[in-house]
């Protein structure tokens, strides 16, 4: 079966939505990883229908402040509190050619240091999405 990708910002955004409600199962089954993973994703797609929606074609990159650099108009405050830490999350600082990003969660078994709980940055995540999704 061949898979798609989204092809317009309603497609992104209603991804974004199933992500987030991902994440949620996830948070309340205690999978504090796989659910910070998967509201990265929530941004991720979030940042794509935004660009969708403002005439540019969705870059194929999970980097996320690549992403959010790449979305012409938008400032980090539109970012709740904490959120932001996701930008850089998985990125090796004494590696700038790195091109890793939050994807690297998907091998770790605990969460780097966070600024806040998995709750309180989920909570700021989901914030951060919907102004996002509000701003397509």
């Amino acid at each position: 079966m061949k898979l798609s990708d989204p092809h317009n910002a309603e497609h992104w955004l209603e991804i974004s939505r199933q992500r987030e409600k991902d994440a949620k199962v996830l948070q309340d089954a205690h999978y504090e990883v796989s659910a910070v993973y998967m509201a990265c994703y929530v941004i991720e797609t979030a940042l794509k229908a935004y660009q969708a929606a403002h005439g540019d074609k969705p870059k194929h990159e999970h980097c996320l402040r690549k992403l959010f650099s790449a979305s012409s108009g938008l400032t980090l405050n539109i970012l709740h509190s904490h959120a932001n830490f996701l930008l850089d999350i998985g990125v090796d600082p004494d590696s700038p050619n790195d091109k890793a990003c939050f994807t690297k969660l998907r091998y770790q078994t605990a969460l780097p240091t966070l600024p806040c709980t998995v709750e309180e940055l989920l909570k700021f995540v989901y914030m951060s999405a919907n102004n996002l999704r509000h701003k397509t």
